[in-house]
This record gives structure tokens, sequence and C-alpha cells, in this order.
């Protein structure tokens, strides 16, 4: 594992816990509507299929992170700044989620989508803005 100051390691081990929390939920309890009676599936669906491959991606990115140290530690703040940018825009910008508010891709899955990759983007700020002051 790489070197790094105890503030840079928390940080590291928040992000990554917060990609694991963003995929795996997609997965599961924070994932859009089922599918149709039929086997169909809606639209919202993939909007979810995509949040998780990157919240997998920011996950990997933890992992290297952690691995590497200092050494990538900007590289990939700046890496997971951009997919959580771009994750947050997936479900009801990118791709569209259902029309009504009440159903579970608007209730549940966009709002925790929201949350996580806002805490992902803070944390990548925060930790640019430290790493620039002791630089």
């Amino acid at each position: 594992m790489g070197t790094q100051t105890k503030s840079a390691l928390t940080i590291s081990a928040c992000l990554l816990i917060l990609a694991v929390l963003l995929a795996a939920g997609m997965a599961t309890f924070l994932g859009p509507c089922a599918a149709h009676e039929g086997g169909s599936w809606m639209t919202c669906h993939w909007a979810g299929q995509a949040v998780m491959s990157l919240g997998v991606l920011m996950g990997l990115f933890g992992v290297i992170r952690l691995l590497l140290g200092e050494k990538a530690r900007a590289a990939m703040d700046w890496a997971t700044l951009a997919a959580a940018l771009v994750t947050l825009r997936m479900p009801g910008g990118v791709i569209a989620t259902c029309s009504m508010a009440a159903m579970r891709c608007n209730a549940v899955t966009r709002p925790a989508t929201l949350v996580i990759c806002v805490l992902m983007i803070a944390l990548c700020v925060s930790d640019l803005l430290l790493a620039r002051k002791k630089g």
C-alpha cells in the first residue's frame, strides 16, 4: 500500500466506500424501477446500469488511490471528480427516468445518486485543495 497522510487515507477510504455504496446500491436497494410484467425494462433501468458501472469505475479509482498512495492521489481525485460529475447527470439527464415523481427511479435512485456524487465531489475538491495547500 502506498504511503499517505492520515487525512488522505481517510478521504481514500471514504471515496472507496461511497463508490461501493453507489455500485452495490444500484444493484440492490437504490436501484430504479423493476421490469414490466412482460419482462421488458423501462429506460430508467439503463440509467441505473450506467450509474452502477460508473460506481464500479470510481471504486477502481479508489483502489488505485489506496494502493499507489501519494503518487496517484491527484490523478485519481481528478478522475473521480469527472466520473462523479458524469454519474450525477445519468438518471434523469443523459438517460430518462419515469415521468411520475412517485416512481422508484425518481423517489430513490435519483436522490441517492445526487447525494453520493455530491459527497464524492466534495471529498475530491477538499483533497485537491489540501494537497495544493501542502505543496
